[in-house]
């Protein structure tokens, strides 16, 4: 089976989020963040290394945790926002036809 090309693009903020922590503050972090939000180290390590495109993806649950965990909005941790019209949008065009 062959692997798709890699874009370098991450699917989630992690990793930036992390650069702008000291060096004390991100050695913190690195110890209790796996903690806090029920993951292990390894874990942590895949979920940073996430590539836009591809089809592994963090449970919705631990998004919210870390979302939390470094302050930021919900939504915000994801690098590509999801694109679509909402449901009202659509039922108007379905009306239209």
């Amino acid at each position: 089976m062959k692997s798709k090309p890699t874009t370098g693009i991450k699917k989630y903020r992690i990793e930036e989020l992390l650069e702008y922590l000291t060096v004390k503050e991100y050695k913190f972090v690195m110890k209790i963040l796996p903690k806090a939000i029920g993951i292990s180290m390894n874990t942590l390590i895949n979920y940073k290394n996430i590539e836009e495109g591809s089809r592994k993806d963090i449970p919705y649950q631990k998004v919210v945790a870390l979302e939390r965990f470094f302050g930021i909005r919900e939504g915000d941790l994801a690098n590509v926002k999801p694109w679509g019209k909402n449901f009202r949008e659509l039922y108007k065009l379905s009306n239209k036809e």
